[in-house]
């Protein structure tokens, strides 16, 4: 089966526009889900514009602060991590 062409208008243009237009939407809805979602990320952006307002050996300091800080609760959830997969072992 053939189709006539048509040079008025293309079929395929249609499609490739309608593409075009949802992987547009679904980018927006996922960078406005991520700018909400991630509390985290927003915090970070937070703390380091504050950072960025310090003098160069306060910012190190704080980083390294900073970084000690979340160290200790990452060790913190592993001796728990560690303990509760103890009890369940005995």
């Amino acid at each position: 089966v053939q189709f006539p062409i048509c040079r008025k208008h293309d079929p395929c243009e249609d499609t490739m526009q309608y593409c075009i237009s949802r992987l547009r939407e679904l980018h927006e809805r996922r960078q406005q889900g991520e700018a909400n979602v991630d509390s985290v990320h927003f915090h970070c952006m937070a703390l380091a514009a504050k950072v960025r307002i310090l003098g160069a050996e306060e910012q190190v300091a704080a980083l390294h602060e900073m970084d000690r800080i979340v160290y200790e609760f990452q060790e913190r959830r592993l001796q728990e991590r560690t303990q509760t997969d103890h009890m369940y072992h005995k």
